[in-house]
């Protein structure tokens, strides 16, 4: 009876585990099998020429001292465990490279400051979660963290930054749909993904190069494509920190930290850095660099008065006259930016890189990767400790500041050059970890005045800090100063508590000369298109707002036929994607093309007329300080729209909407004013792309140099 039972229960469980019983007659699952012998390879993986050792990213890099090698997180190891959801992987195809080629975006895509939280959010699925803090989403990992450029001027294709030795990224051959940088990627992602060997990688390059076309840029061996890389790694040099305390710790470190007292050795971690002091000297020694820092002495404007370029901004004048420091030919200024980027979709293991840009050559050389100075790159499942980042980053400027550098110019000739840094370009989690204050969910959270924010009930346990309108000429409260800055941060290093917003002081303090309050500019792709103009589509078209007058739901059919029939000029490189099917993959250009575009046109007759109106000023605001020349009236009625738009927001809505980014509009002019047109006009291309691929790029070399 017992084996009757026995063969019940087996048939209406069916074959479910059978295979764990000891009378098993099945074989174990090729799921079950596959499982199993992956794990004891992981097991038995030590010493194996397919597979990553403990400190691999530590040992790419060229050891500079004598104590032992530290690893704190192995990114190797996470990286190879998570082969599976690469970026590029493989769920990431030729087209999405291609993206990576057209993309102009400064930085990661916003997680939501929007106040919308993922359960509210059908139309946007997973992809809206009010943890604006967090990483790439998973959906976003693959695509959305870049975005194409309209304008062909700002389109840059090179995929590795030639300022650190890399070769030009001509295409792969005449006439072929990818560059030479793209295929080196595409086949180290490949051959790291399928675990293959040295022979196997060298034979897979000479199949890909026999069906090329000849003449070709295809790297024909192994050894050809590490010699591409090593010129394109440059000089990488490893700065220690604890990774306990993140005291940092500088080239050379040995025994316990001196702060907290653990062992560095056991606990220590690295940040890499390339040095800009070199890069510089390389960039004096091109006649087209010297050349184009001529630039800012004879262009020629458009209309005298209007603000077109960064050297209008009040920033750039008031360093660049009588006796200024920018008024020496050899003497440039630098633009920093600093924004993550998730290498996979399933963890927060990403990379920051830091990137400087020279303000002084003409945009069609500022903007390439040729001349884009590399600073250097924080990776781990931890953002970074900006005090720590910055550090070595911040001593470099200083001397260069203070003490200039000797160039040799094309002809042989001997010269000074000073560098400062005038101006940082960060979003929101990135700005508040710069300057050492609070995020944008706590009080005291803006950097540019002493709004100190309400805290706002939202549905059920919910809370949400938001930042109303106040009844003062500019809509905000009382503009920050520098000097008080300073005086509130060595304030909270003292009581070791946050003094009006600030909880320590800023690496930035150390530069001589430059503001941290007006030398930050408002980041508009997060601020604008990735905040307030997602939050808006998402508040018109979501369903759980069907009972408000604003919801457009209903009629998204409608509007979706108005947006898919506008057939836009060849300088807009993307076309028009649905918003009942697409919009949840929507990246920052089609949102600026929405606002600048479509969405009047596609909105008339169906918003309601007063919130047409009202959203008309925004449309409006951002339309005058997206041109090219702005004149002084032009900025100021931009002004007045933008406020007028913030002040009826809450109005026309709720004031548990009124956040952030809504509270930045009342900035954005005096942002534009300070920093030129350039924060709107003329995005830079995909730094996030490039930290990425340099990324991957040095962990495959070592991976492969293992199998060797």
């Amino acid at each position: 009876m017992a084996d009757d039972g026995e063969k019940v229960a087996r048939e209406q469980r069916g074959r479910y585990r059978e295979y764990m019983r000891h009378s098993n007659p099945y074989k174990f699952p090729a799921a079950r099998r596959r499982k199993g012998n992956l794990y004891k390879a992981k097991q038995s993986s030590t010493g194996t020429r397919n597979d990553l050792n403990k400190c691999d990213v530590e040992e790419m890099i060229p050891d500079t001292r004598h104590a032992q090698p530290l690893c704190t997180g192995d990114p190797a190891e996470i990286f190879e465990a998570e082969t599976n959801s690469m970026i590029l992987g493989e769920d990431c195809s030729y087209f999405q490279v291609q993206d990576m080629e057209d993309s102009s975006t400064f930085g990661v895509e916003e997680e939501n400051n929007s106040g919308i939280s993922g359960d509210e959010f059908e139309l946007f699925d997973s992809a809206d979660t009010n943890t604006f803090e967090q990483f790439v989403k998973d959906e976003d990992a693959c695509s959305d963290i870049f975005s194409d450029c309209e304008n062909p001027d700002e389109i840059d294709t090179e995929c590795i930054p030639e300022h650190c030795g890399a070769e030009s990224d001509d295409m792969l051959y005449s006439g072929a749909p990818i560059t030479s940088n793209s295929s080196v990627v595409l086949l180290l992602s490949f051959v790291f993904k399928h675990k293959l060997t040295r022979e196997a990688f060298n034979d897979l390059l000479a199949v890909i190069e026999a069906h090329c076309p000849r003449p070709n840029n295809c790297k024909t061996t192994v050894n050809n494509l590490f010699q591409f890389l090593s010129r394109a790694k440059g000089n990488v040099v490893k700065d220690y920190f604890c990774g306990f305390c993140k005291a940092y710790y500088g080239k050379d470190v040995k025994g316990n930290c001196t702060i907290c007292g653990k062992s560095i050795q056991n606990n220590g971690g690295f940040f890499i850095e390339v040095p800009i002091e070199n890069q510089l000297l390389k960039f004096f020694s091109d006649s087209e660099f010297v050349d184009g820092l001529k630039y800012r002495f004879h262009r020629v404007k458009r209309a005298e008065d209007n603000i077109e370029d960064v050297y209008d901004g009040s920033l750039y004048k008031s360093k660049s006259g009588p006796g200024g420091f920018l008024l020496e030919p050899y003497n440039i200024s630098v633009k920093l930016n600093s924004d993550g980027v998730a290498i996979f979709r399933s963890s927060q293991f990403g990379v920051w890189p830091l990137f400087l840009l020279v303000n002084e050559l003409p945009p069609s050389l500022r903007r390439t990767n040729k001349y884009r100075i590399f600073g250097g790159l924080w990776f781990g499942e931890e953002k970074p400790f900006f005090s720590t980042f910055f550090k070595p980053f911040v001593d470099t400027l200083w001397k260069t500041e203070m003490h200039g550098i000797e160039v040799t110019l094309p002809d042989g000739a001997k010269k000074k050059s000073k560098v400062m840094a005038l101006s940082g370009h960060f979003d929101l989690p990135a700005r508040a970890g710069v300057l050492e204050q609070m995020t944008y969910v706590g009080h005291d959270s803006c950097s540019f005045c002493d709004e100190h924010g309400d805290v706002v009930k939202t549905t059920g346990r919910g809370h949400v800090m938001t930042f109303p309108f106040r009844n003062t000429p500019s809509g905000h409260a009382k503009p920050r100063d520098a000097v008080d800055v300073k005086a509130h941060s060595y304030e909270a290093l003292e009581k070791n508590a946050t003094v009006c917003g600030i909880k320590a002081p800023s690496p930035l303090l150390q530069l001589p000369s430059f503001d941290v309050v007006n030398g930050i500019a408002i980041d508009a792709m997060h601020c604008v298109y990735l905040g307030v103009v997602k939050q808006l589509v998402g508040l018109w078209f979501n369903s759980k707002h069907s009972d408000q007058r604003w919801y457009c739901g209903s009629q998204v059919e409608m509007v979706d036929k108005r947006l898919l029939e506008i057939k836009p000029p060849t300088v807009i490189t993307r076309i028009p994607r649905s918003i009942q099917h697409h919009v949840k993959f929507w990246k920052a250009t089609e949102y600026r093309n929405w606002l600048l575009y479509y969405s009047l046109p596609c909105l008339k007759g169906i918003l309601p007329d007063d919130y047409y109106q009202h959203y008309a000023f925004l449309v409006g605001g951002i339309t005058l300080l997206s041109g090219r020349s702005i004149s002084p009236g032009q900025l100021q009625m931009a002004g007045k729209f933008l406020i007028h738009f913030v002040e009826m927001f809450d109005v026309y809505y709720d004031p548990r909407y009124v956040l952030m980014n809504q509270h930045m509009l009342l900035h954005l002019e005096k942002s534009v004013r300070d920093h030129g047109a350039g924060i709107f006009g003329a995005v830079p291309c995909s730094f996030l792309r490039i930290g990425m691929e340099t990324f991957l790029i040095i962990s495959m070399e070592h991976k492969t140099l293992q199998s060797r």
